[in-house]
């Protein structure tokens, strides 16, 4: 257990540069925050234009998140159903909220929702979200 430096490669590649990662630990917030979410595709603050037939993309930013918070362990949830989280920003040491990207299901209603984040027992602030 601990944090370890890795590199990568393939069978037709050179390694990669190192980088850390946490092996068997538990990530672990005090607290999260929800700073501010948009439209990926539009950056429209607070809204995200969804319609039946394609997925929608979510941006949002996560203060408190521990060092190794990833897609793994982080879970967003929006009208209280799952999203799949796509990514999360590397924490670059600045104390600065990480970005996330998040998928929202083609389909899912219009309306005025909750958006939440979650790591283990730690839950931030629902912050509403329209869907257009």
């Amino acid at each position: 257990p601990g944090w370890h430096e890795v590199r990568l490669r393939t069978p037709r590649s050179r390694y990669s540069n190192t980088t850390r990662i946490a092996l068997d630990l538990p990530a672990v917030a005090t607290h999260l925050e929800i700073t501010g979410a948009c439209d990926a595709a539009t950056w429209r603050v607070g809204e995200v234009a969804v319609n039946e037939s394609d997925p929608a993309f979510l941006t949002l930013w996560v203060a408190g998140l521990p060092l190794n918070g990833d897609r793994g362990n982080l879970r967003l949830t929006l009208a209280g159903k799952r999203l799949d989280v796509h990514s999360v920003a590397v924490d670059d040491g600045s104390g600065e909220p990480r970005q996330v990207n998040a998928k929202i299901p083609a389909g899912f209603p219009k309306g005025r929702f909750d958006l939440v984040a979650r790591l283990n027992d730690v839950e931030s602030a629902p912050l509403p979200i329209r869907m257009v």
